[in-house]
């Protein structure tokens, strides 16, 4: 961890620093390539990669070339109480070069150095240095894109464009610069910063389209590459990502979007089919890479995809804060299979994440399973800020470390036939609760523990008095107790830090659910219910989730 910063008091979550100092002999002053290594901030939820560290070896400050974008801090404490200073590693030092199969190249003299595992030779070793990053670019224009004149009904894009087959493998990565200015006006583009600020939203893909109609990419795999897998970047329409390997990427498999509300008709990306993909083993340089990333978009469908092992959020929708009109809408988020994301690196993430109001989008029938973040989140289904007018129904949701299913804070959604199961530090979780304001109905779903807390509130409102409206429901905790509900964490004053059944029940929740064993047998590819289980008196509808995932291309629609 960090061992100390200068300005202690600046917890805005936008304070970042280029300066910090190590804790006592972490950082040695006789490194000699300490110059040309990058130190990688991990905190809130985002790498910072901070390049050219100057160490002052009589103070024992660090200072570098380029800044943070968040405060030095782990995480907020304005929500989660810590207060810890956020964690780091360090990248390309020569003095690290301990462990059989790391390498290191001196970038001054054009020397590599490696370490060879059990067994390797340069007679028997494969070494690639791969020459470019992206491999293929391939772009239309769309009105207003150019300086010159342009007949807006005779607009040149890209058409039936489609690569089938290929395998595109090997290519490097660069930091981009990200601009911070359509998060936080009071940066100026005079000062870098370190990394996205969220979702590695500055990272292109190593295939990229733009300004396309009716191009594809089918049954390709890309791998061994040092930025996002794929992308559809603005004005694609009608464009597929079907059947491809995507795995061992720098940031995540998969992004698309296009133009916000203030941008060009032309320029939005909708109409996209993202279906039967295998993505794993993501986000190696940008830890924030989501499985698949659709910022702006509509009209897409999102399905049959089988994501595991990254280092962050399984699948995003949405790309404004707060409950501003967007071009996000009607897209499906469908038979998704999305385990073991997360490990643990950075916090305030989940299995799928939602953005903004997006009316006529569904997220139905995924099946999301051991999902662990950092610090705060590790959350299944995760409904951030300004989410509204959302189905969420039918998902099989278990083994998280925070709630399965979370509401930052939200508007009018229905969660509905779901099943959430063993989150360990909660079950159903809303952060942020605005009196008079309804989150989400919440009914025939299927709760189970064991977990530390039925519902729980976060920093601001009570979850008793507001943002869930609960009926209809079957709860059960295997181990014993139903767990109590809690605001462990609230700011607002005269709110109980514990509820119990009784009092939740007072409260007007949850007057025809029950507390009753659901008789759910466990399988490794669905969960099934009992023809006599209680839930299914109680109007719950079951799901086959088998059918998660890629399906045989035979049977692909």
């Amino acid at each position: 961890r960090i061992g100390e910063i200068k300005h202690p008091d600046k917890t805005g979550l936008f304070d970042g620093d280029d300066t910090f100092k190590p804790g006592p002999g972490d950082v040695a002053p006789d490194w000699a390539s300490l110059p040309d290594a990058e130190f990688v901030l991990l905190h809130y939820w985002v790498e910072e990669r901070l390049p050219r560290p100057q160490l002052n070896p009589r103070t024992g400050w660090l200072r570098f070339a380029r800044r943070s974008a968040f405060n030095l801090y782990e995480a907020s404490s304005a929500a989660y109480g810590n207060r810890a200073l956020a964690r780091y590693y360090i990248d390309n030092l020569f003095e690290a070069l301990t462990a059989p199969g790391e390498w290191y190249l001196n970038r001054e003299t054009g020397r590599l150095y490696y370490l060879p595992r059990p067994g390797e030779t340069p007679a028997n070793t494969a070494i690639f240095a791969p020459r470019i990053h992206t491999f293929v670019r391939a772009s239309g224009q769309f009105f207003n894109d150019t300086i010159e004149a342009c007949d807006p009904h005779a607009t040149p894009h890209l058409r039936g464009l489609e690569f089938t087959g290929l395998t595109f493998r090997h290519g490097d990565w660069y930091s981009p610069l990200a601009p911070l200015q359509q998060f936080h006006p009071a940066y100026g583009q005079e000062l870098p910063v370190g990394g996205s600020l969220q979702a590695a939203h500055a990272v292109p893909g190593a295939v990229t389209f733009r300004a396309a109609r009716d191009c594809a990419v089918r049954d390709c795999t890309v791998e061994h590459a040092g930025l996002y897998g794929l992308e559809l970047d603005e004005g694609c329409r009608d464009c597929a990502l079907v059947g491809n390997r995507l795995h061992d990427l720098g940031a995540g498999g998969i992004r698309g979007g296009g133009t916000d509300l203030d941008g060009h008709l032309d320029g939005r990306t909708g109409h996209l089919t993202i279906t039967d993909n295998t993505i794993h083993h993501i986000g190696r340089i940008f830890h924030q890479g989501v499985g698949v990333f659709l910022g702006h978009a509509f009209d897409c469908t999102v399905a049959h995809n089988h994501i595991h092992h990254s280092c962050y959020t399984g699948i995003s929708t949405g790309w404004t804060w707060g409950f501003r009109e967007t071009p996000s809408r009607n897209n499906r988020i469908e038979h998704n299979l999305i385990h073991d994301i997360g490990a643990g690196i950075l916090s305030d993430m989940g299995g799928i994440y939602t953005l903004s109001v997006q009316p006529g989008t569904v997220v139905r029938g995924n099946h999301l399973h051991h999902i662990w973040a950092h610090d705060y989140g590790g959350w299944g289904i995760y409904l951030d800020e300004g989410t509204s007018n959302l189905v969420i129904e039918h998902n099989l949701v278990h083994d998280t470390k925070h709630a399965p299913f979370n509401i930052h804070f939200a508007r009018e959604n229905v969660v509905r036939h779901n099943i959430f199961a063993r989150g360990h530090n909660a079950l159903t979780s809303i952060s942020r609760i605005e009196p008079g304001q309804l989150s989400a109905s919440y009914f025939n779903n299927i709760v189970v523990g064991p977990s530390l807390r039925l519902f729980c509130g976060g920093y601001k409102g009570n979850i008793v008095v507001g943002g869930l409206e609960s009926n209809a429901n079957c709860f059960w905790s295997p181990a014993g107790k139903l767990p109590a509900s809690a605001n462990p964490r609230t700011k607002t004053p005269n709110v109980p830090p514990r509820v119990t059944w009784t009092a939740w029940r007072k409260a007007g929740h949850d007057s025809l659910s029950i507390i009753a064993d659901p008789r759910i047998t466990e399988g490794k590819k669905t969960w099934r219910l009992a023809a006599n289980s209680p839930a299914l008196k109680l109007g719950f509808k079951p799901w086959d989730w088998s059918k998660c995932g890629p399906r045989p291309q035979g049977q692909r629609t």
